[in-house]
C-alpha cells in the first residue's frame, strides 16, 4: 500500500485487515433483530460477534503466513498482510481476548450454542485434518463452512436465543434465507483464488467445475435467498419495504457475481462482494426507520 493516498491506505486497513468482515457479521446479526421487530438487548453477544469474527480472520492470516503457499503471490491483499506479520499476531491475540471477555458475559445457554460454530471455525483455520489440511483447503467444504458458521452466528442464535424464540418452521425459513445469501457471496472467492490454487496444486470448487459453473451456483444460491424472502413475507410477516430492501441487496449481489472472474482486482471481491454483507443490513435499517 506504499505510495497510496491516505484514504486508500485507511481503506486497505479496513478491508484487508478484516474489519470490513467483522462489521458485516455484526450488522447481519443486528439485522436479524430488526427484521423480527426486537430490540438488540444482548449487547455482550454483539461484542463477541465483532471481535470473534475479527480474531478468527486475523488468525487465518497468521496461519496462512506460517504455512506459506498463497502468500507468495503478489496480490494486493497478501502484499499488505505480508508487510506486517507481527501486527497480525497482535490483532489476533488482542481481538481473541476481547471476544473471550464478551463470551464470559453471555448466558450459559448461548455459550453452549457457540461450541459447534466455534469448532467449525477452528477447523477452517487450523491445519489439523489429515494431510495438514484445513476445511478451507477442501473443495465444497470451504464455502459451505462459511455459510453455515455465518448463518449460525448472525441468524440462528439472535433469532432463537432470546426469551421469545421463533417457532421451528419460521427459524428454518429465516436461516435458509441467510444461508443461501452468504453461500452465494462465498462461492465467487473460489473464482478469485483459482489461478493461485492451480499453481499450488489445491483443489477448489472453481478448479473442479470452472468459473462459469461456480458463478451459476452462486446466482442460484442468491436466487434461493430471494425466494426465501418471498416465503418469509408470509411466514414472518415481512413488510413490503423490508422485502424490497432485501431484494435490492440480493440483486446487487447477483450483478457483482455475474462480473466475478479471476482477473478482477482484490478490491472487487474484498470490498465489493464482501460489502454486500454490509449493504443488506444497511438497507434494512434504513427502511425500518422510514416505516
Amino acid at each position: 500500500m506504499k505510495g497510496l493516498g491516505p484514504f486508500r491506505r485507511m481503506l486497505g486497513w479496513v478491508v484487508f485487515g478484516n474489519i470490513w468482515l467483522a462489521i458485516g457479521a455484526l450488522l447481519l446479526s443486528l439485522q436479524t433483530n430488526v427484521i423480527l421487530g426486537r430490540s438488540p438487548s444482548l449487547y455482550a453477544y454483539w461484542g463477541f460477534v465483532f471481535f470473534g469474527s475479527w480474531s478468527l480472520y486475523a488468525f487465518h492470516n497468521v496461519a496462512t503466513l506460517r504455512l506459506g503457499g498463497e502468500t507468495a503471490f503478489l496480490s494486493a491483499r497478501w502484499v499488505f498482510i505480508r508487510s506486517r506479520p507481527s501486527l497480525w499476531n497482535g490483532i489476533a491475540v488482542g481481538a481473541f481476548f476481547l471476544s473471550a471477555g464478551f463470551f464470559i458475559l453471555l448466558p450459559w445457554a448461548i455459550q453452549q450454542q457457540l461450541l459447534w460454530p466455534g469448532a467449525l471455525s477452528l477447523l477452517y483455520v487450523v491445519p489439523v485434518l489429515p494431510g495438514r489440511k484445513r476445511l478451507r483447503d477442501i473443495p465444497w467444504a470451504k464455502p459451505l463452512t462459511i455459510a453455515l458458521v455465518w448463518t449460525w452466528l448472525t441468524c440462528l442464535i439472535p433469532a432463537g436465543g432470546s426469551h421469545d424464540p421463533l417457532p421451528l418452521t419460521s427459524l428454518i425459513s429465516l436461516a435458509g434465507e441467510r444461508f443461501f445469501f452468504v453461500l452465494g457471496l462465498a462461492l465467487p472467492f473460489d473464482i478469485r483464488d483459482k489461478d493461485q490454487d492451480l499453481r499450488l496444486g489445491l483443489e477448489t470448487l472453481s478448479t473442479q467445475i470452472g468459473d462459469r459453473a461456480t458463478r451459476t451456483l452462486a446466482l442460484i444460491s442468491v436466487g434461493m435467498s430471494a425466494t426465501a424472502v418471498l416465503w418469509n413475507m408470509h411466514q414472518l410477516q415481512y413488510s413490503a419495504s423490508t422485502a424490497t430492501a432485501l431484494w435490492i441487496s440480493l440483486a446487487a449481489s447477483g450483478l457483482l457475481i455475474r462480473k466475478a472472474h479471476s482477473r478482477r482486482p482484490e478490491w472487487f471481491f474484498s470490498l465489493g462482494i464482501d460489502g454486500m454483507l454490509i449493504l443488506q443490513p444497511t438497507l434494512v435499517f434504513i427502511v425500518s426507520q422510514l416505516s
